[in-house]
Order: structure tokens, then C-alpha cells, then sequence
């Protein structure tokens, strides 16, 4: 199972730790679009909304085709597919990776004095710190 880290710098790893490039920032917003979405999934016209809002529809598709091509090339190291695409939908297999976002939730909540001591080592900085997006509507 990858390791999606979006609390701080962005990272993905191995189980063993091995980081896992993902080459695009573009990419990178596209995961975390992805990991902080209440069921992992967004629809195309969102993704394109966010990552292309200064390019027309056609271009747009055209741009999240060869990234979802890019990414999926990227991350066949687990041998599972990370990401899926069906009809209007791009969503994230969260049975192929672990999000640090998720599981935070899931230790905040438990009241735990331990799982809140592993929440709190969970969050490395800002959500997506180092994200560098140019895009107004994916910054806002």
C-alpha cells in the first residue's frame, strides 16, 4: 500500500519508504484533489475546473487525459491501480493507498491520548505546503 502525504510537503512512498515520484504538480493537485474528497472521486469537469481554468473544455480534457496516462504510469509501483476513471468520475483507490489526511481524522477522533499523540506526529506543516500551483481556482 502507497503512503500519500499531504499535510506539508507533498509525498508519496513505498511501504518500505521508498519515495514514489510523481514528476507533474499538476499531478500532485490531481492526488490531493483526489485524497482530501469525502469519497476519494471527483468528476472531470471539477479536476478540469481546478487544474485548467484558463484553458477551454477541449484542451482541458485533452491536458487530465495524458495526466491521468502520466500518473498512472507513475505509480504502477504498488501493482494496483492507484487511480480510476469511469464515465465523468477520476477517483482513488483508498484499498491501494494510505492518506495521511484520513487517517488523522480517524485518530483525532478516537479521543486516545496515544492515537492523538500519532495524529499530532501526522502533521508535518500546511496542507500542501510546497504545492506551488499557479492556477487561481486551485489556490483559492
Amino acid at each position: 500500500m502507497l503512503k500519500l502525504r499531504v499535510l506539508g510537503p507533498f509525498e508519496i512512498c513505498t511501504p518500505d519508504g521508498s519515495p514514489v515520484p510523481v514528476s507533474s504538480r499538476k499531478g500532485q493537485a490531481l492526488l490531493a484533489i483526489l485524497a482530501l474528497s469525502p469519497k476519494a472521486t471527483a468528476s472531470r469537469e471539477r479536476i478540469c475546473s481546478l487544474l485548467w481554468s484558463d484553458r477551454g473544455e477541449e484542451q482541458a480534457q485533452g491536458s487530465l487525459r495524458q495526466l491521468l496516462v502520466a500518473l498512472r504510469k507513475e505509480l504502477s509501483v504498488c501493482g494496483e491501480d492507484v487511480l480510476t476513471s469511469a464515465n465523468s468520475q477520476v477517483a482513488l483507490n483508498r484499498n491501494a493507498i494510505e492518506i495521511d489526511v484520513i487517517e488523522l481524522r480517524k485518530l483525532a477522533a478516537s479521543g486516545d491520548l496515544e492515537a492523538l499523540r500519532k495524529a499530532d506526529a501526522l502533521t508535518r506543516g500546511e496542507l500542501l505546503a510546497d504545492a506551488g500551483m499557479r492556477d487561481a481556482a486551485f489556490t483559492d
